[in-house]
């Protein structure tokens, strides 16, 4: 496609564009990203960009109703905007480290976003991480969600089906990521559909959704798709051996535990071998937890009663919720890991009885419709 047509009446015109190429297509056909090489009037040696092209995919019928699946990749690329806009210059660079926004055409603001190329320091991408990169990830976590912690005044964005317009929302999700149980009623229905092979699983499902909704120690925002194809690595230099990351794709940014942020990560992208026995398991969760503390304190705020304990009881709570997720939609990732632990947990809560067990089962008997 010529230049001339295609990319730069999205950029400001005092940018010249040098060279462009198409990456990657958006989830969906909601648009491309493409790498760019730019001069601007503060920078006259061509230098690579990212530009984020979002738009409409094609429709079989104009005048049906929007899916819950549309809004929500529409109202997920305003979040991703208004994260870059907003919230990335709060993050501390040398820890947390995500890509610099650039302006676009002023009559693009809404379906362009341009961004650093975070290759040039950050060249590396690996799916399946070794250790030292898993502690860089959770490093970056650990920052984001410290810097984050609380999220005072930043609005908030409904789950998709009740923002009233969805084309002009601004915020960050009110429920971080993708999965969560109020917007996945059909993989919810699928998972019912086995309520055999997940009777161990069902009758905590909403409780453990609830708890994960409304819980209030603890509460930060999320990045809500931690997963190997939204990192970068940096090169070891002679300099320093230090493994260090950055993250992109923010369109999931929301409010939540931080944990939920862990669990994915590390149901979709570690080495198994390094989750794999308890033991392993709570050495990354200590290593995130003494990470966030120590930043917490440097930014002089209190973690208050969130303890480890805390943490390791929330953690177990999301793990529970992410099987939720992953049975209805379909397994991938350290999934046996995933459903291994996941019967731990729920075992264990039946062990122990009590109030949980009590509103656990009371909330199964109203699902499936059972008289009292």
């Amino acid at each position: 496609m010529p230049i001339s047509i295609s990319l730069t009446p999205l950029l400001p015109p005092s940018y010249t564009l040098r060279s462009q190429t198409l990456l990657a297509s958006l989830w969906s056909d909601y648009g491309h990203i493409h790498r760019l090489t730019l001069t601007t009037p503060t920078n006259a040696t061509p230098t690579p960009y990212i530009l984020k092209q979002i738009q409409d995919p094609p429709t079989s019928s104009s005048n049906s109703p929007p899916s819950e699946s549309h809004l929500r990749k529409l109202i997920s690329y305003r979040v991703e905007r208004y994260f870059y806009t907003t919230l990335s210059r709060l993050l501390p660079t040398d820890i947390t480290k995500v890509a610099t926004r650039h302006d676009v055409a002023e009559e693009h603001v809404d379906d362009a976003l341009l961004l650093e190329d975070l290759t040039t320091e950050f060249p590396l991408r690996v799916h399946t991480l070794p250790l030292d990169k898993t502690r860089a990830v959770i490093r970056w976590l650990a920052g984001f969600h410290a810097t984050f912690w609380g999220h005072a005044g930043v609005p908030l964005i409904a789950p998709p089906g009740e923002v009233a317009e969805p084309d002009t929302v601004e915020g960050v999700w009110a429920q971080g990521g993708y999965w969560y149980l109020d917007t996945r009623a059909e993989e919810y229905a699928t998972l019912e559909e086995s309520k055999e092979e997940y009777a161990w699983l069902l009758p905590y499902t909403i409780p453990v959704a609830q708890k994960l909704k409304s819980e209030p120690l603890g509460r930060t925002l999320l990045h809500g798709d931690v997963k190997g194809a939204n990192m970068l690595f940096s090169k070891p230099s002679a300099a320093s051996r230090e493994v260090k990351c950055a993250l992109y794709d923010f369109q999931y940014v929301g409010s939540g535990l931080g944990v939920v942020d862990l669990v994915s990560f590390m149901g979709k992208t570690i080495d198994e071998k390094d989750i794999t026995g308890r033991e392993k398991e709570e050495a990354l969760l200590r290593f995130y937890f003494d990470e966030l503390e120590r930043l917490l304190k440097e930014m002089g705020v209190e973690m208050g009663a969130y303890t480890f304990k805390v943490l390791y009881q929330q953690w177990e709570w999301a793990l529970v919720d992410w099987m939720r997720f992953i049975s209805g939609w379909g397994s991938w990732g350290n999934a046996e890991w995933v459903a291994k632990r996941s019967k731990e947990v729920c075992a264990k809560w039946r062990r122990g009885g009590g109030l949980w067990c009590f509103l656990c089962a009371l909330v199964d008997i109203c699902r499936r419709g059972v008289s009292l």
